[in-house]
């Protein structure tokens, strides 16, 4: 009884620690899980399309770098928040599977490929909502890949936030970084007012490259 005891409060410990579908869970669950951390970004990016999109209805030259602003800020917050699922909860998983043999590259690799979907329907849903609403419909494909672009690009941060931070303040983290990002993206300070030093920083901000694009 003992015996017995003690191997099933292994195994719910083991189940905490890694909440996939390997360790005898449904798979009408696992399959459910994997569709709310596929879907949840993508609700989150078409309401934020709506909203951005209604706001900036018909919008005039003058008004087109805000409406870039804050769609970068938008992809930003989308994307970070759901990309610091993806590592940052399965530290434990990671080296207890690299201390058994594992390899790091196929680990890493197979994360970013299971990741795909995710940042493919990301700006499709965007899209999909915001060119209703604010009345645009030319370079609808160059919009697209321009914000696919910047979806790759916030999820590597998002996966790096989600390794330097703690779990606690990983989400504070990516929304720092994120309005870090928008803010010094030549839009306020503009790219003339900008010193040598502060040119080199918007440089490396991907709302910089963003707005541009779009």
């Amino acid at each position: 009884a003992r015996t017995f005891a003690g191997r099933s409060s292994s195994l719910q410990a083991n189940r905490r620690l890694r909440p996939d579908c390997t360790h005898g869970e449904s798979p009408v669950i696992c399959r459910l899980s994997f569709c709310a951390f596929l879907l949840s970004p993508c609700v989150t990016s078409s309401g934020q399309g709506l909203l951005i999109g209604v706001v900036f209805h018909n919008t005039n030259i003058q008004q087109l770098s805000a409406s870039n602003n804050f769609t970068s800020m938008a992809v930003g917050f989308t994307t970070i928040q759901s990309s610091l699922k993806l590592f940052g909860n399965e530290r434990v998983v990671f080296w207890r599977e690299v201390s058994a043999g594992s390899s790091r590259t196929a680990y890493f690799l197979g994360k970013n490929l299971s990741d795909l979907p995710r940042l493919l329907l990301v700006p499709a849903f965007y899209l999909a909502l915001f060119l209703g609403f604010s009345g645009v419909h030319e370079n609808n494909l160059v919009r697209y890949w321009s914000l696919l672009m910047g979806v790759w690009a916030t999820s590597g941060i998002g996966y790096m936030a989600s390794t330097l931070f703690s779990p606690r303040s990983a989400q504070l983290g990516g929304v720092s970084l994120t309005l870090i990002c928008c803010l010094l993206s030549g839009f306020f300070p503009t790219w003339p007012e900008s010193g040598p030093i502060l040119r080199t920083v918007i440089q490396c901000s991907y709302a910089r490259w963003l707005n541009e694009a779009l």
